[in-house]
């Protein structure tokens, strides 16, 4: 799609394009949710840079890939690049517009099926956002006991916290009816697994979350 910033791999890739006045940033990562690993963090920084820096663009959209926006990081990779240092490199425009370098240029993100953790927090960060009907909004770590990154609290994962940052696995299935013009029904269930956590061992349980809803669309 357009210029690539690399190409894909198991560890997913950040792909750009130029149409016209707009740049067009791309999370590639859909066989694992999206999932965001230490090398898309890089990338998606050197796409904001990008973006910042060529002077022929005057907004930019943010999107994904396939069903879902992303599942957040990518724990197991993520929690021993935190370690050490920031979650973006420095010396690029950062994503959630909080540190270093900030973008100026407005920003449109447009999300769909899973939108968890980092999700959230490109949401915020953009100008706009425009949202799937289908779209599934959660904070997950906070139920786990672990800091949000990016809003400036990072998982504790240096040597002297070694039991806090664990690892996530999750699996998901949503059913969703469409059972009149304007109404449609939606049950589903999440499987999550800690592997070591917060309090030398208090993480490492299983958990399944059920929901189920009824939507009506305007």
């Amino acid at each position: 799609m357009g210029d690539e910033v690399s190409s894909l791999s198991n560890d997913g890739r950040i792909t750009t394009a130029k149409i016209g006045h707009i740049f067009l940033i791309v999370i590639d990562r859909p066989k694992r949710l999206n999932g965001f690993s230490v090398k898309m963090l890089a990338e998606l920084g050197r796409a904001f840079s990008a973006m910042e820096d060529d002077s022929d663009i005057r907004c930019g959209v943010l999107c994904a890939e396939g069903r879902n926006f992303t599942a957040g990081l990518e724990l197991n990779q993520v929690a021993k690049h935190l370690a050490k240092g920031p979650l973006f490199p420095e010396d690029n425009v950062d994503p959630v517009n909080l540190h270093g370098r900030l973008r100026t240029k407005p920003l449109v993100s447009a999300v769909q099926g899973f939108c968890f953790t980092l999700g959230i927090e490109l949401m915020l960060a953009s100008d706009i956002v425009v949202a799937a009907s289908d779209c599934r909004f959660a904070q997950i770590e906070v139920k786990r006991g672990i800091l949000g990154t990016p809003a400036g609290a990072a998982p504790r994962s240096g040597s002297e916290h070694s039991q806090c940052a664990g690892a996530l696995d999750a699996y998901s299935a949503v059913i969703d009816w469409k059972f009149a013009p304007k109404w449609d029904v939606y049950a589903g269930v999440m499987f999550s697994q800690e592997n070591g956590g917060l309090a030398n061992g208090f993480l490492q349980r299983n958990n399944i979350d059920p929901t189920v809803g009824l939507r009506f669309r305007f």
